[in-house]
């Protein structure tokens, strides 16, 4: 009963601190303090600073850990926008080998006006998360072999192998056909241009990164295994040819599906890997400029660790080009860019003599025709959102998916098919922080196909489906939750 007062009184504090942080962002895009060039440095540290304190509130108000998914989604999210941005006043050194042409969108004043629209969409998450999820009390100190509530999933674990080895046979396949072991010499742009060709090997990657994720929930005291084949066959491959998004971000998901079914990862394991990658990562970067096996050309005297976070945070680039396409006449979308998969996908294929626009004409699809005045910046979800509702738009789009994530952490422990489906749309909604909605649909329905299909195989062998514990009132904790 006390937790329930007390998440009552919580409740709307939370949305009056949530309230007060987008009230005064919308102040500070309507008084136009952030027109000056002098606001930069002021702009990037406080809109910075926000999203760590959101964080902190995350963590300590809220009650959800450290290592929870919506917690990682919100890290992600700040070193994709301020990355860079905060990095530049707090270390300008670190951007000494940068191109200056290459930098000249920071100065811009639509460059200041993401920046806050970016702190929007973050107090979005925070708000709906708060809404969903509830703080729980973990046992501190859970061993390895802690047997997660509901048991393990052999059905799961071997539709998990399966995917994987599907997936890594496509995988070595593409490399194969567009050039076999050179590949490993071509530079990171020729690499892209090679495997945007079919096979599709980023649907492969796709599919061993659900296959392994499969395996892990479905029996994850057998963790190792998994993961290290994983790891081999596909991160470190992924990682030499440049292609660190499709290795980094998988990873992290693992690691936190191994911990929602009850594998403790120790601190100081977590902490040397995500050191390792901060150091891996800068040297990664020049040396895929000319590919592995032409690492010698590479100079890497200047690979700083700090330029992890400068390469890591051009979403912010690509979220101004959105907002100057708005300022330059484009209209606000309204929610169509959002509808578009589904009419593009579903209802083009069901409607007779339906007419499909061609997707580079698309006005839907906004990236497309922002590409076109812009350049390659790439896409970014709070661009799209801003592109459809204005300055609103991110904390509407952030709000559905806080609400999500809030939703599938509801529980202490997750059964393996709930841990699959949260370590899939975590998967899904890290790679979307720095792209479009157009494929997220198509995504989501394939990972339900795919639990689906374990059901029906689960069933068809006659085991029953493993339950969940669920939360009980004495689990509940907004003040103690361990990480």
């Amino acid at each position: 009963m006390n937790e329930l007062r007390t998440r009552r009184l919580f409740l709307p504090l939370h949305a009056i601190a949530m309230a007060l942080v987008v009230l005064a962002c919308l102040a500070a895009i309507a008084s136009g303090a952030y027109a000056l060039p002098s606001a930069y440095v002021p702009v990037s540290v406080t809109s910075a600073i926000a999203i760590c304190a959101l964080m902190v509130y995350l963590r300590y108000a809220v009650g959800l850990s450290w290592m929870s998914g919506s917690m990682m989604y919100l890290l992600l999210f700040w070193l994709l926008h301020f990355g860079l941005t905060f990095t530049s006043v707090v270390y300008p050194s670190a951007l000494e080998s940068s191109e200056v042409q290459e930098l000249a969108w920071l100065a811009e004043m639509n460059t200041r006006v993401a920046m806050i629209v970016a702190v929007i969409g973050a107090a979005g998450f925070v708000f709906a998360a708060g809404l969903f999820a509830r703080p729980v009390r973990e046992t501190p100190g859970a061993a390895f072999d802690d047997a997660a509530d509901g048991g393990d999933d052999p059905t799961m674990r071997v539709l998990g192998w399966v995917l994987m080895a599907f997936g890594f046979g496509v995988v070595l396949y593409a490399i194969y056909l567009h050039g076999g072991t050179s590949v490993f010499g071509m530079g990171y742009y020729e690499v892209r241009r090679r495997f945007s060709e079919p096979p599709d090997m980023q649907t492969a990657v796709e599919v061993s990164q659900l296959g392994c994720l499969f395996a892990l929930a479905g029996a994850s005291r057998r963790w190792v295994a998994p993961m290290a084949a994983w790891t081999l066959a596909i991160g470190i491959p992924m990682l030499a040819l440049g292609l660190r998004n499709l290795a980094m971000l998988p990873l992290i998901t693992f690691v936190v599906v191994l911990r929602v079914r009850g594998i403790r990862m120790p601190r100081m394991l977590v902490a040397a890997g995500v050191i390792a990658l901060t150091v891996l990562f800068p040297f990664l970067r020049v040396i895929r400029n000319v590919g592995v096996q032409n690492r010698e050309e590479a100079d890497v005297a200047d690979a700083s660790p700090l330029q992890t976070f400068t390469e890591l945070g051009g979403s912010l680039r690509a979220t101004k080009a959105y907002i100057d396409r708005i300022e330059a006449g484009d209209p606000l979308l309204l929610g169509a860019s959002y509808w578009a998969p589904f009419d593009r996908q579903v209802l083009s294929r069901i409607i007779p003599d339906a007419e499909q626009v061609p997707y580079d004409d698309d006005v839907r699809v906004p990236g497309r025709l922002v590409s076109r005045y812009e350049g390659a910046v790439g896409t970014s979800a709070t661009g799209e959102a801003y592109y459809n509702f204005g300055a609103i738009g991110p904390f509407i789009y952030f709000g559905a998916v806080g609400a999500l994530f809030g939703w599938l952490e509801r529980r202490r422990r997750l059964s393996p098919e709930r841990a699959a489906i949260l370590g899939a749309m975590m998967i899904v909604f890290y790679f979307n922080i720095r792209a479009e909605w157009i494929n997220v649909p198509v995504r989501i329905a394939g990972v339900l196909a795919m639990i689906a299909t374990g059901r029906l195989l689960r069933a068809a062998s006659g085991r029953a489906t493993p339950r969940p514990e669920s939360v009980r009132p004495s689990d509940l904790s907004s003040s103690t939750a361990h990480p």
